[in-house]
């Protein structure tokens, strides 16, 4: 069976904050929290976000974020980065460029291995 998604899980400390810097698009999922107990700004985007267990973020490529965990918080939080396996970008990059001549005005390409 071929991977679809990465997942890269880490747990923070009530108290904890970090900074991530996001390579490429995914999506940032809270998989375990006791209430509403972490806090996200992301640099450049306006608004903070607050996640409770089960909610997710989507992250652009580039996106610059400081994650922190409210020092009240019950427990430590589980969170989890998600993003599209590398072959399965690759793969639909691929499909997106075959399928190009099907836009008006466009001609069928000779050859789909681009």
């Amino acid at each position: 069976m071929q991977e679809l998604f990465t997942k890269t899980v880490f747990t923070m400390r009530p108290g904890e904050a970090c900074w991530l810097h996001v390579a490429r698009a995914q999506r940032l999922h809270l998989e375990c929290a006791a209430g509403i107990d972490v806090w996200i700004t992301i640099d450049g985007r306006g608004g903070d976000h607050w996640l409770r267990a089960g909610d997710d973020l989507a992250l652009l490529a580039g996106d610059r974020l400081l994650v922190s965990v409210q020092p009240d918080a019950a427990k430590p939080v589980k969170l989890a980065l998600i993003a599209p396996s590398r072959a399965h970008q690759t793969a639909l990059r691929k499909l997106g460029r075959a399928l190009r001549w099907l836009r008006p005005g466009k001609s069928a390409p000779t050859a789909l291995n681009a």
